[in-house]
């Protein structure tokens, strides 16, 4: 990276910071529209991932992404509803994770009192995992969760220099830290840009938010783990040690150990992969 294109760099992120107007992050839930089958009593909450961006508005994103997973559930049987969280001009996700999991708690309380269930199931990708996770454990929602299965989820936070290398600077000679070390300034200019938006930040591993759901153990009494990782994902790398829950009674498991003449998948594409949305349903039973 030469110095113009650090200039560059820090030049569009002072534009960036100069357009961007921050609302209060808000959370978009949809009306249910469905009741609990006898034979799947559980509803299902499906917890998008962060940084879903769309000029029409996050909810249209979203339906992109997980419309065709939420469809497939409510054609099984399953009562689906899906929950945007922590929007922040436009850009789903990005408000402070534990504020995302407060609305979801109150959600979780909707949804239980609206369709008489006792407890919900979760299927949460990325972002949205670590949102569960910290409600199940630091909020103490576990009594109200029966399942959480997990696409390419958040646990354990990504490796910073590992984002960095995906977005180009590990092309800089040196690596990602010989490049903060020569232009200190980005390190101020990417934060202040970042400030409005405080997931990002707390997905990162060492993060209070991910220190207070991995301190101690993760997984809750009561509660099944499923988690569903792709080899081919570029931020949380390698699984084993970002994604996976290694604790007693937990099912890890690489999407192309399951699915070995599948095309490949990505951190994004997986929860629309047919092969994996019949998994997730097999794992709600």
């Amino acid at each position: 990276m030469t110095n113009n294109a650090v200039r560059t760099l820090i030049g569009g992120l002072a534009l960036v910071l100069a357009a961007l107007t921050v609302p209060a992050a808000a959370a978009r839930a949809e009306t249910h529209e469905c009741a609990p089958a006898k034979e799947h009593p559980n509803p299902v909450i499906v917890m998008p991932g962060g940084g879903i961006y769309s000029d029409s508005g996050a909810d249209t994103a979203i339906e992109f992404l997980y419309g065709a997973l939420r469809r497939t559930l409510r054609e099984a049987g399953f009562c689906t509803v899906a929950f945007p969280h922590g929007i922040v001009a436009g850009i789903q996700g990005a408000g402070p994770i534990p504020d995302s999991a407060t609305a979801f708690a109150a959600f979780v309380d909707r949804v239980r009192a609206e369709t008489g269930a006792d407890r919900v199931d979760v299927v949460a990708h990325s972002e949205g995992a670590l949102v569960t996770n910290y409600y199940a454990k630091v909020l103490h929602g576990a009594p109200n969760l029966r399942r959480i299965v997990m696409f390419s989820p958040v646990t354990h936070g990504a490796d910073p220099a590992q984002v960095a290398t995906v977005i180009g600077a590990g092309t800089y000679p040196g690596g990602p830290e010989q490049l903060v070390t020569d232009f200190p300034v980005l390190v101020q200019a990417a934060g202040t840009v970042l400030t409005p938006f405080p997931a990002a930040m707390q997905c990162v591993a060492g993060s209070e938010v991910i220190e207070a759901v991995t301190r101690g153990g993760i997984t809750q009494p009561g509660i099944r783990y499923t988690v569903l990782a792709t080899r081919k994902d570029p931020f949380l790398t390698p699984a084993e040690t970002t994604s996976f829950i290694e604790e007693p009674g937990v099912l890890n498991a690489y999407y192309e150990d399951l699915f070995p003449a599948e095309a490949p998948t990505t951190h994004n594409t997986m929860p629309s992969s047919p092969s994996a949305m019949n998994w997730v349903q097999k794992q709600l039973t």
